[in-house]
């Protein structure tokens, strides 16, 4: 216990429990830690959605074209998880990227060891407004804890928020604002692309086609949770 969680005690960030006293997981308490449900079962072979009647491909994936192979999520983007990820955001709960971490690299281990992670460039009016970029401190836990290989090459310019627009309106967004971050950057395998919520896909989808022209062979997503 650090001597100054005595004379400033933290809370759970679900719940709101002092984790004074107990074990606490990066900044919650253990009865939270076990409402966490990582998604099990079938998935969309595309998306990574979980399947209820649908076999393989989801019927949101029917209707689109995408060029990554597929992604995975750790969770469902509701409920604690979708307040965890706010916190960690908006509310700077900075402490929260090794419990994500944690969860990101048994993922990353089971499906895509020894892949070199791309984060997903974040804006830079994001950045300016947070003060932080909030995949790259993830990404810096992955690779300091977890040994995983990074290759940070992408940038992003120009494009305004993503949140409330529509597929084809992310698509137009995003156009001509992914770019390799060194201009002649090449790439030589596979790679893992990261990012925190997959959406509809478009981020994912231009990211893709920039590292496709970059030489990347399979581009994979992998994010914390699926909307």
């Amino acid at each position: 216990m650090h001597p100054l969680d005595i004379i400033f005690p933290r809370n759970c960030e679900i719940c709101g429990n002092n984790l004074l006293y107990g074990k606490d997981y990066h900044g919650i308490c253990p009865g939270c830690f076990s409402r966490l449900e990582t998604i099990q079962g079938e998935r969309c072979s595309t998306c990574g959605r979980p399947l209820i009647s649908e076999m393989t491909t989801c019927t949101i994936c029917r209707e689109r074209h995408y060029d990554f192979t597929r992604n995975v999520s750790v969770f469902e983007y509701e409920g604690v998880v979708r307040q965890l990820i706010h916190a960690y955001k908006f509310n700077r709960r900075k402490e929260l990227s090794l419990l994500f971490a944690g969860f990101l690299y048994t993922v990353y281990a089971e499906h895509f060891e020894h892949l070199p992670i791309v984060p997903v460039p974040g804006r830079k009016e994001s950045r300016k407004k947070q003060g932080w970029e909030h995949i790259e401190t993830v990404l810096s836990v992955l690779d300091k804890s977890y040994g995983v290989p990074l290759c940070p090459v992408l940038r992003r310019t120009g494009s305004k928020a993503q949140k409330t627009l529509s597929f084809e309106d992310r698509k137009n967004n995003l156009n001509n604002t992914i770019s390799p971050h060194i201009t002649g950057t090449r790439l030589f395998s596979s790679v893992v692309l990261l990012d925190d919520v997959f959406t509809t896909g478009a981020t994912a989808q231009e990211c893709t086609r920039v590292l496709h022209a970059m030489g990347a062979g399979d581009v994979h997503i992998m994010t914390l949770a699926i909307d």
